[in-house]
């Protein structure tokens, strides 16, 4: 049969598959594909394709117990959150959490990113997973490089990189589709599946305003930093297929379909800290200034001329003209 009278074959078969879109949902129902007509192009993850016997107890093991006692201080709220965060990942991906994970220690070498990169993305597969070095490279107007990726990491985040970012970055975390551009090409409309996380040194690593349901945000413990002891055993299990097993094994208890990850977020004090670096300069000065007093014990040009003063003095910035100082006072007013 040559490739014509296939195809005219092929077109009058009404058992042909047709699909009106191409997509990538991973975990998502055959019956919702078919339903919507879909092609996806999520083929499994790599864990499933090799799968390992395993009798080892995930939470007998020191990945777990870092996770507990390093990642969340033996707080079982913030456990509970993470590993709902790694099963929503790995099992109902296309279920957008609509919250990042902000990951701090003080020091390197306290076990951040390689949770991620040797036990989550080998679960998963490395192709589906996208570690940006720095933020403008997940956020940039061409931002091919993170299309089909279910997890995105963000390395060495600080406010320096994120603060002309954060619009882009919130729309990203919550935004029901994704915009990809390809250099060249007219950009396409994805799913927005991806889970976000953004790994930091830094105290101040992005902008978290006062009303924040975006974020959940922990420091971790540094006390294993220097222990080269601990290290080898925790990187030897991240090495073991059949820890990985365990830990994929593990999260099927976990049912994040019926978790809410804005009201489970913990604030942490770590939290707490990048919050009140996003008080704006003329909160912080009407604090210092009124202390119990009415402002409308100074007038209009008093504040004002009080306000530069104390920029000067604490060597603030102040980006503020005369009249959206004004406009802000009102508000507090």
């Amino acid at each position: 049969m040559d490739e014509k009278q296939f195809f005219k074959l092929w077109f009058k078969d009404p058992k042909k598959r047709v699909y009106n879109y191409i997509t990538f949902e991973p975990n998502r129902s055959e019956e919702y594909l078919n339903e919507k007509k879909m092609f996806n192009l999520w083929t499994g993850w790599d864990i499933d394709k090799s799968y390992t016997e395993t009798n080892i107890d995930f939470q007998q093991t020191i990945i777990y117990q870092h996770l507990k006692e390093v990642w969340c201080k033996g707080d079982e709220k913030i456990l509970t959150w993470i590993m709902n965060f790694f099963a929503n990942l790995i099992f109902h991906t296309y279920n957008r959490p609509n919250v990042a994970l902000i990951l701090h220690s003080n020091k390197q070498g306290s076990g951040k990113s390689s949770i991620f990169e040797k036990l989550v993305n080998k679960v998963m597969g490395d192709k589906f997973c996208y570690m940006a070095e720095t933020a403008d490279k997940a956020f940039q107007h061409f931002n091919g490089e993170s299309n089909n990726k279910a997890l995105i990491i963000v390395d060495e985040t600080s406010s320096y990189q994120t603060s002309n970012l954060m619009d882009k970055i919130k729309s990203a975390i919550t935004a029901e589709y994704r915009e990809i551009t390809y250099k060249g090409k007219d950009p396409i409309r994805i799913p927005n599946i991806s889970h976000y996380v953004f790994i930091t040194n830094n105290d101040n690593p992005l902008k978290i305003d006062m009303n924040d349901r975006r974020f959940m945000s922990i420091s971790l413990d540094d006390k294993h930093c220097d222990n080269k002891n601990y290290w080898s055993e925790y990187h030897k299990e991240l090495d073991n297929k059949e820890v990985r097993q365990s830990f994929y094994n593990y999260l099927k208890q976990y049912n994040p379909l019926k978790f809410d990850f804005k009201a489970e977020r913990v604030e942490t004090e770590y939290y707490r800290d990048i919050k009140s670096f996003s008080i704006p300069i003329y909160i912080i000065f009407i604090n210092d200034l009124i202390q119990g007093d009415h402002l409308n014990k100074y007038s209009p040009t008093d504040l004002w001329n009080l306000f530069k003063k104390f920029c000067d003095e604490g060597n603030f910035k102040n980006h503020l003209t005369t009249s959206s100082f004004g406009v802000y006072i009102k508000r507090i007013e």
